[in-house]
Parts: C-alpha cells; sequence; structure tokens
C-alpha cells in the first residue's frame, strides 16, 4: 500500500510538472496520472488503495478546493460584484421602461 501511494504521488508530481510546462493546469496532470495507473489502464495500484479510494477522492477535492479558495484575491471579487450590482440595477431599470412601455401599448388606446 505505502508503495502505491508513493508511486501516486511521485508520478502525480512529474506529470504535473509536464503538464506545467506545457502551458497546462498541474491538475491534468494528477488527473491523468489516477486514470492511468488506476485499474483500466495498467492496473498498477494495490488493491488495498481501491478500498480507500473514495476517502482518498474526498481529500483531493478538499486540497483542491481550499487550493481555489485560498489563490482568491478579496480586491477583484469585490470589483466584481460592484459590477454586478451596476449591470443589475442598470437591467432591472430598463425591464422598468420595457414593462412601462408594453403597458402603455396595452392600455394606452383602452377607451373604456
Amino acid at each position: 500500500m505505502l508503495t502505491s501511494l508513493a508511486l501516486i504521488f511521485l508520478v502525480g508530481l512529474c506529470m504535473a510538472a509536464i503538464c506545467q510546462k506545457l502551458k497546462l493546469p498541474r491538475i491534468i496532470g494528477m488527473l491523468v496520472t489516477g486514470m492511468v495507473l488506476g485499474p483500466y489502464v495498467l492496473d498498477f495500484l494495490d488493491s488495498s488503495i481501491l478500498s480507500i479510494s473514495a476517502e482518498l477522492r474526498k481529500m483531493a477535492l478538499i486540497i483542491i478546493l481550499l487550493k481555489a479558495g485560498l489563490s482568491l484575491n478579496l480586491n477583484d471579487l469585490k470589483k466584481r460584484w460592484e459590477d454586478r450590482q451596476f449591470y443589475w440595477l442598470l437591467c432591472r431599470h430598463h425591464l422598468r421602461l420595457l414593462d412601462m412601455c408594453c403597458l402603455h401599448l396595452s392600455f394606452g388606446n383602452f377607451t373604456g
């Protein structure tokens, strides 16, 4: 089991470095490593690793989400939020104008 973990780790890092040189995200190399070393292609992994693969996937997902969250820039998020609010107000204003025009066209010529 330990050799399988070491193989996954080392090959994953090498593939990540190769993908980085090809200007691809490093995660692509790690995903390809998991697919190639897994039971469907080369089947290099110990069966005990496959029995805990669900837990390993959860840990990998947590690491990926943490790295994504830590790489966010708060100032960029604030700017995008302000832009979004501006566009929402602009769209809401145009929808009100469109609504008033439709009401005028619908009921403006109404004689009752």
